[in-house]
């Protein structure tokens, strides 16, 4: 689940869904505060209450992996997050000896955790895959590493004056729908490893 971005507000208020209210300076209240201007959607809330009340019902209860991906959610840069989604992608479902291959990690990811027991073939891990390459088509990378690159090596900085509102969405989105895709990975993950 991944949270709106804070907003500080400079002055005592309320928000409601249409509108600031400011209140009177009182010395009991605080100046400002740390506030979301945005509804989380009841969905998401769903789904994130899903995955607590099924790591909860586990007798393991320290989940590092989880733990990881919790914390790159609040790194409040999407361009850093979904670089450090990726590497995490790339590390965690890699099966290979010596060098590692993103979309083979990622194909693994789907197949082994998300999805156990599918195939590369299967609609479900089709649609999933299709969604992040349509997004990588969007924001010009021809490969997961290809994306990855461009964002490691600081080359998105160049790209970014130029990119369209398409292209910035597009990132937004990949950024979501990755969180969404490791997070129940890794809950599938525990499941089978508990």
């Amino acid at each position: 689940m991944s949270l709106p971005t804070p907003t500080y507000i400079s002055g005592v208020g309320e928000y409601t869904e249409k509108a600031a209210i400011i209140l009177p300076n009182w010395p009991n209240i605080p100046e400002s505060f740390l506030a979301s201007k945005v509804v989380i959607d009841s969905e998401s809330s769903d789904i994130f209450e899903k995955y607590i009340l099924s790591l909860l019902s586990l007798e393991k209860r320290y989940f590092p992996s989880i733990e990881q991906i919790y914390k790159i959610s609040l790194i409040n840069d999407v361009f850093l997050e979904v670089l450090s989604l990726w590497a995490f992608i790339e590390g965690f479902w890699n099966t290979r000896d010596g060098e590692s291959d993103l979309s083979e990690s990622f194909l693994n990811m789907i197949t082994k955790s998300l999805y156990p027991g599918s195939k590369k073939k299967d609609l479900k891990v089709q649609l999933a895959v299709r969604k992040i390459d349509s997004q990588n088509d969007v924001l010009g990378a021809k490969t997961y590493s290809h994306l990855r690159n461009l964002i490691a090596h600081g080359a998105y900085l160049e790209l970014l004056d130029n990119w369209s509102t398409k292209q910035i969405e597009a990132i937004y989105e990949q950024r979501e729908h990755l969180l969404k895709l490791v997070y129940q990975s890794l809950v599938n993950y525990e499941f089978g490893h508990a």
